[in-house]
């Protein structure tokens, strides 16, 4: 099992304040966030997600954490003037995690291709939906698989189906 996903979520967060995550995206770091959502043309809204990695209780650009995207968005103001809860899921390969757990070590890791990213999950307290953004920039990958729509394993076993 060479992939680790980290789950951090917080609740009853506004856009634009920042609030305290239930635990760190890293293995050290502090529970501080803060998320921006603008959107930049009509019916697509920008997410970037911080949180203070180095413990110096400020949000910066380096605490950037997840940038991503919604599209084809007809309602906007419940994400512009956003209120509810925020889940961040963040995949990278094992090793990548023991080695911030133990830098002192030195491990022996398989070569097994791990993509790094995250995904972001926004659920508004005001109206209950649920928002799904697709990351871009540094995690934007080709065959992006969305960590909150995981398929069962078995669905692989069977090529033909």
């Amino acid at each position: 099992m060479p992939a680790k996903i980290r789950t951090i979520k917080a609740t009853s967060i506004f856009a634009f304040e920042t609030f305290d995550f239930n635990k760190s995206i890293e293995y050290q770091g502090e529970s501080l966030g803060f998320i921006k959502l603008i959107e930049k043309k009509p019916g697509i809204i920008k997410a970037k997600v911080y949180q203070d990695l180095n413990g110096d209780l400020e949000i910066t650009k380096e605490d950037l954490i997840f940038k991503g995207k919604i599209k084809d968005f007809v309602i906007t103001d419940d994400l512009t003037n956003f209120f509810g809860t925020i889940k961040l899921k963040k995949q990278m390969h094992r090793c990548d995690w023991e080695m911030q757990k133990n830098p002192s070590e030195s491990l022996v890791c398989t070569k097994d291709y791990v993509p790094t990213f995250t995904d972001l999950r926004l659920k508004s307290d005001v109206t209950g939906t649920k928002y799904d953004f697709m990351p871009y920039g540094d995690d934007e990958l080709l065959g992006h698989d969305d960590l909150f729509n995981r398929k069962s394993d078995y669905c692989l076993l069977d090529p033909c189906s």
